[in-house]
């Protein structure tokens, strides 16, 4: 698979390889600083030849975010085909935002705005008195935005036990009447307690931070720019 055009993630040819280690290190590795078994950022052609300079193959941490989000529940129908950047984006909000206050047609820069406005104001140490919301993510250091990734609320990990329970029962019935067969139910569960969701849903936020920290987020999506691989 390769990167979809995603004028959503173009942006990230104007980043630094600071700036884009911090992608990196989300999509190439877990929590325990192992690599992750479904990645393939660290086997790849573009990493053994550039290594740490990141902006060289900025396509490459976009393709792998994209292919993460085609592995998610709601894209259980794409057998991990790779989808654009707003599309994980919305799943996200699905998750996080209160009903009727996003809008799944709504620019890629409000619904960022919108996440981060909700969770920056769960998290004291990412949030400034009186500062709007560009500034806050200007502010913030490698450890300031790691902490706040790592301490997202808890529908990071897909709710609690009993909500999955729950959303499992659901999907079985939609998929059964669907599809017509209990295969495509324990496939879609397995989806749901597989690791793409805590891939996804910290790369969204990071993403939002990035876009604001750049000062992209009037230009949003229309911005293009650089070369990489």
């Amino acid at each position: 698979m390769a990167y979809i055009p995603d004028p959503d993630l173009d942006f990230l040819a104007d980043l630094d390889d600071g700036e884009l280690e911090l992608l990196f290190r989300l999509l190439a590795y877990d929590s325990k600083g192992s690599p992750r078994i479904s990645q393939g950022i660290t086997r790849s052609r573009e990493f053994k030849q550039h290594g740490e300079h990141y902006s060289q193959y900025w396509r490459l941490l976009g393709e792998e975010l994209q292919r993460f989000g085609g592995n998610t529940l709601v894209n259980v129908f794409r057998r991990g085909r790779g989808v654009l950047y707003h599309e994980i984006l919305v799943d996200v909000c699905a998750r996080f935002l209160p009903a009727g206050s996003w809008g799944r047609n709504d620019p890629a820069e409000k619904l960022e705005h919108a996440l981060l406005t909700q969770e920056l104001g769960r998290h004291p140490a990412a949030r400034g008195g009186g500062e709007d919301l560009q500034a806050v993510c200007a502010r913030m250091d490698r450890d300031d935005v790691n902490t706040f990734l790592e301490n997202l609320s808890p529908a990071t990990e897909g709710a609690s036990r009993a909500g999955r329970y729950v959303a499992f029962y659901a999907l079985g019935r939609l998929l059964a009447r669907r599809l017509g067969g209990p295969a495509a139910v324990g496939a879609a569960a397995a989806d749901l307690a597989g690791p793409a969701w805590r891939v996804t849903v910290p790369a969204v936020f990071l993403i939002a931070i990035l876009r604001l920290r750049a000062g992209r987020a009037e230009a949003g999506s229309s911005r293009r720019g650089g070369q990489g691989a």
